[in-house]
Formats: structure tokens, C-alpha cells, sequence
């Protein structure tokens, strides 16, 4: 559950410094302690918000789900609802495998391969394992 806690809040970090709009940043200390590829196993939920550029328009998209990473820098699955607005919420998506990395600092990158493509999430302000994130 504590994992689990962690992830989210990582994400929800990431994602507010990545995607904020404007305003104060908070910046986390970098975490302590010695991490790699085994540090990322088990199920871990995922939430994800923002907007989607194009030459037309800018949309936004919320995408929530769970993967499940194996140790070994492999995401053996998981689902994803995908929601936009004015689109009919793609529900159950399935992720088909992917990848992920973890730096020795706690930060790293995760690729989920689902049905239309791949999705790539990286964490340059943040931790995927900071143990502070569940606590803020």
C-alpha cells in the first residue's frame, strides 16, 4: 500500500511540475538510498493529466490505470482508462507489456505499450521512489 501511495504521489509531482501552469514549483530533495531495476515490482496505479497539442487544437487528456513492473525493467501489463473531452472514454485499455528505467537517484522513465502505440512517461524533476512524495 505504502508503494502504492509513493507512485502516486511521484506521478502526481511529476505531473504538476511538468504540466503546471505557471506559479511556484516545489522541489523535492533528492531521495537517498541506492535504487535500480529491482526497486520497480509489483502493481502500481498511475494517474496522468494534461493536454495534447496539435496543429488545430489542444485537448486535454486524463489517463488512469495499473501496470505491473517485474523487476527486471519490464512491465509484464495492466489497463488504462483513457478520457477526453467531447471522445467517448476509452475504458479498459490494455497494456500489452512496455519497459521502464530507475536511475540510482530514484528518478527514471516508463514506456506502457498499449493498443495505438506507446506511452512515455519520464520523471526529470521527480522520483518515481522518493519517500517523501507519500508523506507531501
Amino acid at each position: 500500500m505504502k508503494r502504492l501511495l509513493l507512485v502516486v504521489a511521484s506521478t502526481a509531482a511529476l505531473l504538476s511540475t511538468a504540466c503546471g501552469g505557471g506559479g511556484g514549483t516545489t522541489v523535492l530533495p533528492p531521495p537517498t538510498g541506492k535504487f535500480g531495476l529491482s526497486s520497480l515490482t509489483g502493481t502500481y496505479a498511475f494517474f496522468t493529466s494534461g493536454e495534447v497539442a496539435s496543429s488545430s487544437a489542444t485537448t486535454s487528456l486524463a489517463r488512469t490505470g495499473s501496470f505491473v513492473a517485474n523487476g527486471t525493467g519490464g512491465i509484464t501489463g495492466g489497463v488504462e482508462d483513457v478520457a477526453e473531452p467531447g471522445v467517448l472514454p476509452s475504458l479498459a485499455v490494455l497494456i500489452t507489456g512496455g519497459s521502464y528505467t530507475v536511475d540510482g537517484n530514484g528518478r527514471g522513465s516508463l514506456t506502457l505499450n498499449v493498443s495505438l502505440g506507446a506511452f512515455p512517461l519520464r520523471s526529470p524533476s521527480g522520483s518515481f521512489l522518493h519517500p517523501q512524495a507519500a508523506a507531501s
